[in-house]
């Protein structure tokens, strides 16, 4: 058969499989957030939780302590409630659980050689287990209240102890007997370690606000620092010399050579509970009961990362591989976080303690025997599972006849609703999904067909209360809005004729109307903003163009030229701010000719206002006339400019004194009357 023919064939099938099928509804897509990620971000990104783990069952109680052990394979111990739980550095799966505690255990521990295990509990014992058994290996008892901080030497043959009795102890293991008793605190003591650089230093963190360095050999206090904040955990960095404590919402930076503060941090908005270092040493993980993990470089001491959880955090753990980091809550959720996900844990047993190589060459070993067993192997039996399916996974070449296989189209269910024309039930399957961009895509779906209205009609008391909620809560998404106010307008029309009938119903609507008049407030607020920002970009760009040099102008009107010419919107509005300015400046010309006109008219009422006084005689009026005939001639020049938008006034200048006299007798007989009548009329004016 020609190969070509075969195609055509199945061209043709496909081809009408598909033009009977129902078309989805098609989702709604929104532009990515292209917001730029560190490479601190990616890097702690690549922390992802592991899903189908017993992490994600809440334990008994409060999680307590994330201790890990410190040798390969870096198996970790949590204490939560009476248990102590050990999981596996590798696979992360729970391995023991030690449940030999009367009361509530605190601060489960590893050995650095990961044999020993010790726990401190509610009714001051001190316990140490066999990590395999679970056997109890010591009891050592002597505190007078619980203890909460238990801590290995690196010796392996002692236990630090400290307790709310507001001492710390030191027990010899292989006896049994206790070593050192430290006081000097007056409140409980909540932490404690070992310097890595000194075995005969340990500090330990109280209530009292107080630091204390022990030497051992004393053993006495040698240092007390004050962190004025009752302590919770404290911790020293890979150098050595500089411990970290933390108390309130601070985590501050102790130099144990000066003994002063070298640095503090204020990141936490609530109490700091607990301290971790990275692998590398160089980052610092605190977290708090503000529900948030944050990651500090060890060098600067500023924030790089930050994760927010549900709860308030109580413990923080990080294998010292750096590929697993375990988080406990205050409700008992242990966050196991694996860098790269579950796929890249070790699922293969190792033939060596924390080598990995040992499986891999295994592997590669074992692989061309099996090649070699699957090329010999014997045909399928007939009658059997395998002889049925022989040849499933063989594949087509070009010369076979291919039948196509329609796939029968796997619908969800509000997909399967709108196939049959229910529009009520697809709509209640969107609202079930509890996503937003599905019941949007939905309802975009039903205004297409017009059949919104009706999903919308005839619901009950239960429908329309879930209606209700999803428009209280995504009315106010810039991505939903226009969808969603159609929808609402549509419900309203409905249903509020019915107000009132129930209780529950009502108080939606209320919800809804107080977020409309939210949203509207803040979108007034918006618009005001807006106007001030429009306000101060027409001035500046106005005191630009009025200020300073033609070259400077220049310089400043550059960037808005450059920016109207790449974007079309950006010149349309530069078009505008010249017109508005164009329109100011005529404004501010008519400003200035109207206090000029209002100067002259002033001065001109000034010049036309008279007094009554008797008439003088004619001999007197012709003495005045000859004397101040210029007075009269400027009054009634003053009148007549006031009368008149364009007034001429002509000024004569002669040589000889009978002239000037000659022209003002005469100007003053022939417009004395005319002159008294404007006078008149501009003082009644």
């Amino acid at each position: 058969v020609n190969p070509s023919i075969n195609q055509s064939i199945n061209i043709e099938r496909m081809m009408l499989s598909t033009s009977n099928r129902y078309r989805k509804v098609s989702l709604r897509s929104f532009a990515a957030n292209r917001e730029r990620e560190s490479a601190e971000g990616r890097y702690w990104a690549k922390f992802r939780a592991v899903a189908g783990s017993p992490a994600q069952e809440p334990l008994a109680g409060m999680v307590s302590s994330v201790v890990f052990c410190p040798r390969a394979p870096f198996d970790f111990a949590v204490t939560a409630s009476t248990r102590v739980f050990l999981y596996g550095g590798n696979t992360c799966e729970l391995k023991r659980t030690i449940t030999r505690f009367k009361d509530v255990a605190y601060s489960g521990c590893y050995r650095s050689d990961g044999k020993l295990v010790v726990a401190g509990t509610e009714d001051a014992h001190v316990k140490v287990f066999d990590a395999n058994s679970r056997m109890v290996m010591r009891h050592l008892q002597g505190h007078k209240s619980a203890v909460r901080v238990t801590r290995f030497s690196t010796d392996h043959t002692h236990v630090f102890s400290a307790s709310d009795d507001k001492t710390a102890r030191l027990w010899d293991i292989p006896t049994g007997s206790l070593v050192h008793r430290l006081e000097g605190h007056t409140d409980y003591v909540r932490s404690g370690f070992q310097s890595a650089h000194d075995r005969n230093l340990w500090i330990t963190g109280s209530y009292d606000h107080t630091l204390r360095c022990w030497d051992m050999r004393a053993p006495k206090c040698v240092m007390t620092l004050d962190h004025k904040l009752p302590i919770e955990d404290v911790m020293a960095l890979s150098s050595g010399s500089v411990i970290l404590s933390a108390g309130g919402p601070f985590v501050r930076a102790w130099d144990l050579i000066s003994g002063r503060m070298v640095h503090e941090t204020n990141n936490h908005q609530k109490t700091v509970t607990c301290l971790a270092l990275d692998a590398t040493g160089s980052r610092i993980v605190s977290g708090s009961l503000d529900q948030s993990v944050k990651i500090y470089d060890a060098a600067t001491y500023n924030v790089t990362h930050s994760m927010r959880f549900d709860k308030p955090v109580m413990s923080v753990g990080l294998s010292p591989n750096g590929r697993v980091m375990a988080i406990g809550l205050l409700d008992g959720t242990l966050s196991i976080r694996v860098k790269g996900g579950k796929d890249s844990l070790l699922t293969l047993p190792s033939f060596g303690r924390g080598s990995n190589d040992a499986s891999s060459n295994a592997t590669s070993v074992l692989a061309p025997l099996a090649a070699a067993g699957a090329a010999n192997k014997r045909p399928p039996r007939g009658g059997t599972r395998a002889f049925f399916m022989r040849g499933a996974s063989h594949r087509a070449t070009e010369d076979d006849l291919q039948v196509a296989r329609v796939r029968k189209q796997r619908l969800q269910d509000f997909d399967k609703y709108m196939k049959a024309f229910q529009y009520t039930r697809a709509l209640d399957a969107a609202l079930r999904t509890r996503h937003a961009v599905i019941v949007t895509s939905v309802i975009e779906e039903l205004i297409q067909r017009g059949g919104l209205r009706t999903a919308l009609a005839g619901r009950d008391e239960k429908s329309l209360g879930g209606l209700l909620k999803f428009l209280i809560r995504y009315i106010d998404n810039p991505h939903h809005t226009q969808v969603l106010i159609d929808t609402t307008t549509i419900v309203l029309e409905l249903y509020g004729r019915d107000l009132g009938s129930s209780m529950a119903v009502d108080e939606l609507f209320a919800k809804l109307r107080w977020k409309l008049n939210e949203e509207i407030v803040l979108q007034k607020q918006l618009y005001e903003l807006q106007g001030a920002l429009d306000l101060v970009l027409h001035n500046s760009l106005g005191n630009t163009d009025g200020a300073g040099d033609d070259d400077g102008a220049v310089l400043l009107q550059q960037p808005t030229v450059a920016s109207s010419s790449q974007n079309n919107s950006n010149s349309s509005e530069g078009k505008k701010n010249k017109k508005q300015q164009k329109k100011n400046k005529r404004q501010q010309q008519d400003t200035v000719n109207g206090k000029k006109l209002n100067k002259l008219a002033a001065k001109a009422t000034k010049s036309t206002k008279t007094t009554k006084a008797p008439k003088p005689s004619k001999k007197k009026q012709q003495k005045k006339r000859k004397q101040t005939p210029t007075k009269k001639t400027a009054a009634t020049a003053a009148t007549t400019t006031t009368t008149t938008t364009k007034a001429t006034t002509t000024t004569t200048t002669t040589k000889s004194r009978r002239s000037k006299r000659k022209l003002s007798t005469d100007n003053s007989n022939n417009n004395n009357g005319s002159s008294n009548k404007r006078t008149r009329r501009n003082n009644k004016q």
